[in-house]
């Protein structure tokens, strides 16, 4: 029943992208694709996981289910947001590359 304490995002990434114009942007692309094809990965299994949720009879009708489905939600959004970032980012990177 505590309130929920709010921590810091610690992505290696981000870090990575504030320095990177030390290194090559190929790198950094590469890395960026990588990271995008990680979020599809996730986002695919979220989206598994919700559709078993909502065709689950015994799961709707449990009083946990707005919660599960909440969670799942948040991963699938969250996923559609780090895909869209990183094709974003990777044109961003190309269109200033030197």
């Amino acid at each position: 029943m505590k309130p929920v304490e709010q921590t810091p995002a610690r992505l290696e990434l981000l870090l990575k992208l504030t320095f990177a114009k030390n290194i090559p942007a190929e790198y950094m692309i590469a890395e960026m694709k990588k990271a995008k094809h990680k979020c599809m990965k996730g986002l695919e299994e979220c989206l598994k996981r919700e559709q078993e949720l909502i065709s689950n009879e015994k799961a709707r009708e449990d009083s946990g289910y707005p919660y599960w489905l909440a969670t799942v939600r948040y991963g699938i959004d969250n996923a559609w947001f780090r895909i869209k970032w990183c094709e974003e980012t990777i044109e961003s990177i190309k269109a200033h590359k030197k």
